[in-house]
């Protein structure tokens, strides 16, 4: 259960980046826990903010793209695409040796 509501959340991501613009807050499940999503800008730039949603306590922030994609979700897409181009040789190689 979430103890910290919108407003507490949005105070601790401007801890990070103060003078900032609130653009989105969500709450969301992640891996069993719950956190808000507050997206803010500052300097031009985009960025997301993580904060817990039991303890107010921000977790990790970031840098958006331009897109709204965050930079490190693109590398771990691109890494799970490697991972099923390997998996895909993997059962390639196994077809041909049967």
């Amino acid at each position: 259960m979430a103890t910290v509501v919108h407003d507490e959340a949005k105070a601790a991501a401007l801890t990070q980046f103060p003078g900032a613009t609130i653009t989105d807050v969500e709450l969301e499940n992640e891996n069993g826990s719950l956190v808000y999503d507050v997206e803010l800008t500052a300097d031009g730039k985009a960025y997301e903010v993580k904060v817990d949603a039991t303890t107010g306590t921000v977790l990790h922030s970031e840098a958006d793209e331009p897109d709204g994609d965050n930079v490190n979700s693109q590398v771990g897409e691109q890494n799970e695409a490697n991972d099923l181009e390997g998996e895909a040789l993997v059962l390639s190689c196994a077809v041909l040796l049967t």
